[in-house]
């Protein structure tokens, strides 16, 4: 991708600057779904990118910077398998996502560039032959991976950043009814 006046924001102390620039995204994905056996499924998938905002200033340097929320390799994947059984079919599921270093900010401060992180779920769940009930238990990061989501640079109005967390390990249950 080559995007002319590319739309981004910094978070500069308390004030969310918005400012337009050139940038460029170059890469490549790859998604690989499989089916060896009947009720299992297998899915795959990496990507590899290097995106740069072009001749942004920071500092009074211009230089090209790194585009948020884009780290140079992700992967993913999932595993599930179904059965019948209690006319119906059982699920389990198994899924991860791995995403590599990255700004976490329109600015490539050291200070806001974030940590790699794993993220692993598990989810078992019933649904009915006719696919109107479908009741599943399930815990989300249960590795209780910890990293930051975003963050605020404060640091020029009060001396610090400001890191949005992650949810931690969490568990839980839900209960569907499809009208259609």
């Amino acid at each position: 991708y080559d995007y002319q006046d590319f739309q981004n924001f910094s978070a500069q102390g308390i004030n969310l600057v918005v400012f337009n620039n050139d940038a460029e995204n170059t890469g490549a994905e790859i998604e690989l779904i499989t089916n060896p056996v009947e009720g299992l499924e297998f899915a795959f998938g990496v990507a590899l990118q290097d995106a740069k905002q072009k001749d942004l200033t920071f500092a009074g340097i211009t230089r090209d910077r790194l585009m948020a929320n884009s780290p140079d390799l992700t992967f993913n994947g999932l595993a599930r398998y179904e059965w019948p059984m209690f006319n119906g079919a059982v699920a389990a599921q198994f899924d991860f996502n791995y995403v590599d270093e990255r700004s976490v900010n329109g600015i490539d401060h050291p200070a806001l560039i974030k940590d790699s992180y794993f993220i692993a779920n598990a989810r078992l769940g019933y649904m009915t032959t006719d696919g109107k009930w479908e009741a599943s238990v399930w815990v989300k990061n249960f590795t209780d991976e910890n990293y930051v989501a975003g963050s605020f640079d404060l640091s020029t109005f009060v001396g610090t950043e400001i890191g949005i967390p992650n949810p931690p390990r969490w568990f839980g249950g839900s209960i569907r009814y499809n009208f259609f």
